[in-house]
């Protein structure tokens, strides 16, 4: 027998409970297209079509410091639009369908994110390749800012996003 994926991981966190009828499970990771790193802290929204409204169905969540998402509950046998952001970037729209009962896997990639300066227990990362050797356990929080917002907080101007990690014990 072998070694359950991380989607099966994953997903099972939604399927050890019982589900609604009619729904399922999305799960999947978003990473950056350039380093292959999960991307923590973007912004996965997932829509979809409800019958008899002309409004949409519509759940939104934030990765987890490894990069995975993961929606219960999602309506099962409809078309799901999965899309998400990080910082001003727009992932490519996907659509998939999840069985009753079931899970579904949605991995999303980014294009490289060139502009992001990168803050390490308050103090500017001049190298973030260390980053891909930081364990995700070690994350406490992450903290992503806005152009604007960083160039207030940090004297940057408003040209660059930053995200700011804490670390476990700073």
């Amino acid at each position: 027998m072998g070694t359950p994926s991380t989607f099966t991981m994953v997903a099972s966190e939604c399927l050890t409970e019982r589900s609604a009828p009619g729904s399922g499970a999305i799960a999947g990771w978003v990473s950056d297209s350039s380093s292959g790193m999960g991307m923590p802290g973007a912004q996965v929204t997932l829509s979809w079509d409800v019958r008899g409204t002309d409004a949409p169905g519509r759940q939104q969540l934030q990765t987890h410091s490894d990069g995975w998402y993961l929606a219960c509950d999602v309506p099962a046998d409809i078309p799901i639009s999965v899309d998400a952001r990080l910082f001003d970037r727009q992932a490519r729209l996907r659509e998939v369908s999840v069985p009753d009962g079931g899970s579904t896997e949605a991995g999303i990639v980014f294009d490289e994110l060139e502009s992001m300066l990168v803050f390490l227990n308050g103090a500017r990362a001049s190298n973030t390749d260390m980053l891909y050797e930081l364990p995700p356990d070690a994350i406490d929080r992450i903290v992503i800012y806005k152009p604007v917002e960083a160039g207030n907080l940090f004297g940057l101007g408003a040209g660059n996003d930053v995200i700011v990690i804490y670390t476990k014990g700073n």
